[in-house]
């Protein structure tokens, strides 16, 4: 967009054109909507947490997942385990503004460059196979998983991806995961069957899709958490800012997401009947 002083030029995050990213043929990402919808993904289950450190990202290799991770002051450690080198590649060129953590106090220029940050590429299913049969780490606070688009055979191995995930989180732990525009019947019962001690979902309506767009974040352990079941919004609001990191400016690094938007992620939707 030419710099000519024109009302489009002086507001480019408006009129700027959109850009889409399609991997095998699924929509993965628009850039209009990326924000609420990585807000969406990543802070609900990093707040009803007590205070994570470890988080393990899978199939985020987008980026903005990660940047999302990254506002938090608790997190000392963040795996991101992708399968498809050029979702990365693609994303960095074509989408920089996802990897970019510049305007986090103390963050990095891309992201990615974070001390506290590994990036492995492997298979998911083999990766999270292999770290239940070693059991070397230590467990993860929050495991954040985005849609699942390349597997031969979705319902069998998500189901036993779904066992190896149970066994990596730590004892409080949560894993979230977007699910597209409907919410299946299996992947909540497959969950519990795995051992969650608690499954609850949301939709967020505001990400330029036709349909709200459903999460899932299923519990290990079936304790109440202040955060997700009884807190009001403006506690939310002072517990957000007290977690997160600010902007170079002192600002909020957060657009949309905050006290009332968590509140309101708490209410059942209207399709959540399937989950009791």
């Amino acid at each position: 967009m030419v710099d000519d002083d024109s009302y489009e030029s002086r507001y480019k995050d408006i009129f700027q054109p959109d850009r889409i990213l399609f991997v095998n043929g699924i929509l993965q990402s628009r850039r209009s909507a990326e924000i609420p919808y990585h807000e969406a993904l990543v802070h609900p289950a990093m707040f009803a947490h007590e205070l994570p450190s470890r988080v393990l990202l899978l199939n985020c290799g987008g980026g903005a997942a990660l940047r999302e991770v990254l506002k938090h002051k608790s997190v000392t450690k963040v795996i991101m385990v992708e399968e498809e080198k050029e979702v990365v590649r693609i994303s960095q060129e074509f989408f920089p503004e996802y990897h970019d953590c510049s305007n986090i106090l103390g963050g990095s220029r891309y992201c990615l460059d974070d001390p506290k940050v590994e990036l492995i590429y492997s298979d998911i299913y083999d990766w999270a196979d292999a770290q239940y049969e070693q059991e070397t780490e230590p467990g993860f606070d929050v495991i954040i998983l985005d849609e699942i688009y390349y597997i031969d055979d979705p319902i069998e191995e998500e189901e036993d991806l779904e066992f190896f995930l149970f066994s990596l989180l730590s004892p409080g732990g949560v894993l979230t995961e977007q699910v597209g525009d409907s919410l299946p019947v299996n992947n909540v019962h497959s969950l519990r069957e795995n051992g969650f001690q608690r499954v609850v979902n949301y939709e967020e309506g505001h990400l330029g899709f036709s349909y709200p767009w459903q999460f899932v974040m299923a519990f290990k352990n079936n304790e109440l958490r202040i955060a997700w079941d009884y807190a009001a919004s403006s506690w939310h609001d002072g517990h957000i800012g007290r977690r997160l990191l600010p902007t170079l400016a002192g600002d909020s690094s957060l657009f949309y997401f905050d006290g009332e938007v968590m509140q309101g992620y708490s209410y059942p939707s209207k399709r959540a009947d399937i989950m009791r």
